[in-house]
């Protein structure tokens, strides 16, 4: 494998990475707009989990 595949390889994966955090990030968003408004408790484990996920994407 030459660096142009390398290269092409990581940034592949660097976009889906940007992609999914970006995903929980408004999954994040809008686990806490249901959660302000207390529609229902499952709110609340949605929101601790992207926000989990959120800090172990920037962890990595």
């Amino acid at each position: 494998m030459d660096n142009s595949e390398k290269i092409k390889q990581l940034r592949k994966y660097k976009t889906i990475a940007t992609g999914l955090f970006l995903l929980m990030a408004a999954v994040f968003i809008i686990a806490s707009f249901y959660e302000k408004r207390g529609t229902g408790y499952w709110a609340g484990y949605i929101r601790t989990f992207s926000e989990a996920a959120m800090v172990g994407a920037l962890a990595d």
